[in-house]
């Protein structure tokens, strides 16, 4: 039986799985690494391998290809991370450092990309590659940062440099002028995502009783968790800023919905998965106000993807398995 392993490195976390070669999860492990930068990302994701494998009892020699995802711009060769602002990366053959690391193929793909895979695969609906040309699927991802990735006839939509769908720097608010990772204003990633929620917490803190509910002292810093938390806890605080969040989202599906017409729009990442029960709500909402020609088109039902937080790695390791089936070892 070949044993393939997908790790997906976010801003904060690692999470690795094992496949056997019939797509069935053997391991999964995951890691708060908690660091907004990554000093040896191609150890942080060996460390990750080392963990899994150590779970389901094996050696490196039982793998016959790896996959890595990670937040950030991958060139179409499937090896080279162009740009991650999550983790502070440049110009890295990831992908190459990897296999020199771990002796065996690495493939290497956006996060979203490979959520996007492995939620199809999971559900039955490809990618294979014989989907109608007019079959569109989008999915955004709500992590750290805010990602996406687009299957089109079947396929994932890489683009000219490999950089497509980079649903978080969709422009929804021109006179916010505070600037995103990626150097531009207005992006709804400063909105829709757990850095985007933290940041709105900062710029509007919560009032006392908010952080009383918590224990949390006057001084410190909310991350995502907690704005979550306190929203199931009904505060009104918290569920006015994922309000924002979810309009803020909505906001940027109706532009992607009107450029590409999805069939279907799924939400991934650990933020979106968290958050959902508020987000989803008010981004339907959202878009409801804004949609055009509301007569001759429904918005496409939204829904979070069909496998959860470790749907990144599995698309990795999916995504290897394919590899492997396709070139065989090398």
């Amino acid at each position: 039986m070949s044993v393939f392993a997908g790790v997906d490195v976010g801003g904060t976390k690692s999470a690795a799985v094992l496949i056997d070669d019939r797509g069935e999860v053997l391991a999964r492990d995951w890691h708060e690494h908690g660091a907004a930068r990554v000093d040896d990302l191609p150890a942080l994701v060996v460390d990750a391998v080392d963990r899994v494998l150590a779970r389901h009892g094996d050696g490196r020699e039982a793998v016959a290809r790896y996959g890595v995802s990670v937040a950030g711009l991958v060139r179409s060769d499937q090896s080279t991370l162009a740009n991650s602002a999550k983790i502070r990366v440049t110009d890295l053959d990831l992908g190459g450092a990897l296999r020199a690391r771990l002796g065996r193929p690495v493939v290497v793909e956006n996060d979203a990309t490979a959520t996007l895979y492995g939620h199809l695969r999971h559900s039955g609906a490809g990618p294979s590659g014989t989907g109608a040309a007019a079959d569109v699927t989008l999915l955004v991802t709500l992590g750290t940062g805010t990602g996406g990735a687009i299957v089109a006839g079947g396929r994932p939509l890489i683009g000219a440099h490999g950089f497509a769908a980079e649903f978080g720097h969709v422009l929804v608010d021109p006179d916010d002028a505070r600037r995103c990772l990626c150097g531009a204003p207005g992006c709804v990633e400063n909105y829709a995502s757990g850095r985007g929620v933290q940041e709105m917490a900062r710029l509007d803190p919560p009032p006392a009783a908010s952080r009383a509910a918590l224990g949390i002292a006057d001084d410190a810093p909310l991350g995502s968790p907690d704005i979550v938390r306190l929203a199931e806890l009904g505060d009104a605080w918290a569920l006015a800023l994922l309000d924002r969040a979810g309009r803020m989202l909505g906001r940027a599906l109706t532009i992607l919905c009107i450029a590409l017409d999805p069939g279907e729009v799924v939400i991934g990442g650990s933020f979106g998965h968290a958050a959902r029960r508020w987000l989803l709500p008010a981004a339907r909402a959202e878009m409801s106000a804004r949609w055009p020609f509301p007569a001759h088109r429904a918005i496409p039902p939204l829904a979070v993807d069909a496998i959860g937080p470790y749907a990144a790695a599995i698309g990795a390791a999916l995504l290897s398995r394919t590899a492997h089936l396709e070139k065989g070892p090398a």
